[in-house]
């Protein structure tokens, strides 16, 4: 599974969506953690590779 884009404090689920989401990508933990990350865009090409990035892995 990808990593999420969505930031540790925009994650508000119930217990049950945890647990699940956990089991189904066979970890523990926080349901963010190891799932987002951050990385600094030091220039336009960087930019550029992130924004395509997000194009072609966006799942909705």
């Amino acid at each position: 599974m990808a990593a999420s884009v969505i930031r540790p404090d925009e994650c508000v689920c119930d217990e049950h969506i945890a647990r699940r989401a956990n089991a189904e990508d066979g970890v523990k933990g926080r349901i963010w953690e190891g799932r987002c990350k951050c990385q600094l865009l030091t220039d336009e090409r960087a930019l550029a590779a992130a924004m395509a990035y997000v194009d072609l892995t966006r799942t909705g």
